[in-house]
């Protein structure tokens, strides 16, 4: 048995890769990724006249999510988990009333929600499935 192994170079060959990816697969670290959904409240009522967006200083991702009309959003890919500023953009879609497109900042929102760096909103992405409210005040 040990002679058809070192005869067949095919089969030397199969187990040297099976070899190979056992070990590329066992070094590759994957981090915790989490989804993330919720609803955002202005006042107790469903509020959805903005987009939402992330940013982590610590993980490097940023992405955004467009709230429906109910007040629910839905992030479309998986985050890393890790700590996220919240804040808020003028949705962008056609308005027939801002015909240069987007809205601009509703002004029942305070000024501050509208700026990464002035947001008081942080939420915590853990693995998983994360459903946060965020309630504007």
């Amino acid at each position: 048995m040990e002679r058809r192994f070192q005869e067949n170079p095919r089969v030397r060959v199969a187990v040297m890769l099976l070899v190979l990816l056992g070990a590329v697969a066992g070094c590759t670290k994957s981090e915790p990724v989490g989804t993330l959904q919720g609803k955002v409240t202005l006042g107790g009522q469903p509020f959805s006249n903005a987009r939402l967006n992330f940013v982590s200083k610590t993980t490097g991702v940023a992405t955004a999510a467009d709230i429906e009309s109910d007040g629910s959003f839905k992030v479309a890919t998986p985050l890393k988990a890790g700590i996220y500023t919240v804040f808020l953009s003028p949705k962008t879609e056609a308005d027939p009333d801002h015909p240069r497109g987007g809205t601009g900042p509703d002004p029942k929102v305070p000024q501050a929600y509208w700026n990464e760096s002035s947001s008081p909103l942080k939420v915590e992405v853990k693995a998983g499935l994360n459903d946060i409210p965020i309630d504007l005040k």
